[in-house]
């Protein structure tokens, strides 16, 4: 069985590979696949030997929340892609925004204008 786990807490490929291993070294668990990104998991795991709530518990225990499938009500044949490209577009307009004074203050004593006041006036 795959299914997908929805993680919080992490904020480096440190803490991603934290994740990862500690589902992993479950029996039952062929395989985890943690996105730092998208804050998402997918582990392939044998039902009859774990459970989602072992896997949930085993990522609790590294010291980060999980929750079972994306913990939004999704319709069917949604995959859920729209909320992800959403909120991306929200941190580059975000970034942007703090990008351009950034660049102002910090480059501004090489524009010409600037620099020809600050030593002939």
């Amino acid at each position: 069985m795959k299914t997908k786990f929805k993680i919080g807490g992490m904020t480096c490929s440190a803490c991603q590979a934290h994740v990862q291993k500690a589902v992993e070294k479950l029996d039952g668990v062929k395989g985890a696949d943690v996105n730092l990104l998208s804050g998402s998991m997918y582990a392939e795991f044998d039902e009859s030997l774990v459970s989602e709530e072992d896997i949930v518990k085993a990522v609790f225990d590294a010291g980060y929340t999980a929750q079972i499938g994306d913990g939004e009500k999704k319709q069917p044949g949604d995959t859920g892609a729209g909320n992800e490209i959403k909120e991306m577009k929200n941190r580059i307009i975000v970034s942007v925004s703090f990008l351009i004074p950034l660049m102002i203050i910090s480059m501004h004593s090489m524009i010409p204008a600037y620099r020809e006041r600050r030593f002939t006036g």
